[in-house]
């Protein structure tokens, strides 16, 4: 019925040729998403048939269609805070990344609690005052946690470390992580 009402209102609606193109391109973003792509923009629908080769960089978001979390590296700032479990570190990366719009956010929630569905309801996060984003550097915020009180957490790319005035031991921990992990996302 939808096809037939569709033909129907193009032939009969004097205007039927405006509406045609955005509403082909709509159908095509539609079906696209229906197989698991994601289309940004309308007008890249229109540039498709001209599209003789692409080249791809991103290994896992686009075979699977999903971000993950592959490996975990807690950087340390501050005295004291080394102390803090990778587990409990992580928890405190999904309650900042919740705040977050950001694609990769869901990946480390779901890391740290199994489901990205279970984070909303779970007791388990500490509570997050003052969160802002960074453009260009990530994610901040404070964390309220019972055994360490009020922490203020920087979650984002190399350029964090120095918004974090990190030590230069941090930024060599780093540095070597992205050596460990070449083909991966840091």
């Amino acid at each position: 019925w939808s096809h037939r009402g569709l033909v129907i209102l193009l032939t009969a609606c004097p205007c039927a040729i405006v509406i045609g193109a955005p509403l082909a391109t709509t159908c095509a973003i539609a079906a696209a998403a229906s197989h698991g792509l994601l289309v940004k923009r309308p007008e890249t629908v229109e540039k498709l048939p001209q599209i003789a080769t692409i080249g791809l960089d991103k290994t896992g978001t686009l075979t699977k269609g999903e971000l993950s979390v592959l490996s975990v590296e807690y950087l340390a700032t501050e005295e004291g805070f080394e102390c803090l479990e990778q587990e409990e570190a992580l928890k405190w990366a999904a309650a900042l990344e919740l705040q977050s719009a950001h694609p990769i956010a869901a990946a480390i929630v779901s890391k740290a609690l199994g489901c990205i569905g279970d984070a909303l309801e779970s007791s388990e996060l500490p509570t997050v005052n003052n969160f802002r984003v960074l453009p260009g550097v990530g994610i901040q915020g404070h964390i309220s946690d019972p055994k360490m009180g009020e922490c203020k957490v920087i979650i984002g790319n190399k350029k964090a470390l120095t918004v974090a005035h990190a030590r230069p031991a941090a930024h060599s921990r780093f540095i070597a992580f992205q050596e460990k992990h070449p083909q991966h996302t840091t």
